[in-house]
Parts: C-alpha cells; structure tokens; sequence
C-alpha cells in the first residue's frame, strides 16, 4: 500500500520502519472495522426494541387500554430510554419486556 505510493522501496532500514507501518495500518483498520461491526449491531438492536415497543403500544391500542395510565408509565420509561442518548440498551430492553408484561396482565383483568 504504502510503498505503491511512494515508489520503489530499496530495502533500506526505513523499509523495516514501513513493513511496520503498514502492518499497524492493517491492524488499525481490522480493529476498526470489528468495532463498527459492533456499533451497528447495537445500533439494530435499538431499532428492533423500537419496533418492538410500537408493536406492543398498538396491541394495548387494540385492547382498549389506550388511555390506561399505568401502561402508560411503562411505555414512558421504555420509550425514553429507546430515544435517550447514549440509549442504555440493558435497561431499554428489560423497559420494554416490562411494558408487555403490564399488556398481558391488564389483558387477564376482568372488565
């Protein structure tokens, strides 16, 4: 890489200095590139929780409980956490299994 750049290389001591060089170039972009690959997923996994919990708003919506007050409060804290940055994706998640968890048993209360 280097070397096409600047020329031949006649092997002296700086050609030790950029076989180093690009090694720790490659390495920089391989590390780089495992953590993007990492933010990305985190980054789908937000946007599903996201999904998930519009899912799970339009299911109370469907049986009746649109206007419940707690249900309310669980999807408040679930949807701020989802659109808070950094999103602490631990506590998002456990928001939004909380907030179903709330729908299913408002669902088995009787009317």
């Amino acid at each position: 890489m280097l070397r096409a750049a600047g020329g031949a290389v006649d092997g002296g001591w700086w050609s030790v200095e950029l076989d180093a060089c690009e090694r720790t170039v490659a390495e920089c972009r391989e590390s780089l590139r495992a953590l993007l690959a990492g933010l990305d997923a985190l980054l789908a996994r937000r946007n599903a929780l996201r999904s998930e919990i519009d899912v799970y708003r339009e299911l109370a919506a469907d049986s009746g409980f649109e206007e419940d007050q707690r249900l309310d409060l669980y999807y408040r804290r679930a949807r701020d956490l989802l659109w808070t940055a950094p999103c602490a994706l631990d506590r998002a998640a456990q928001a939004v299994r909380a907030y179903y968890q709330a729908i299913l048993r408002r669902q088995g209360e009787p009317t």
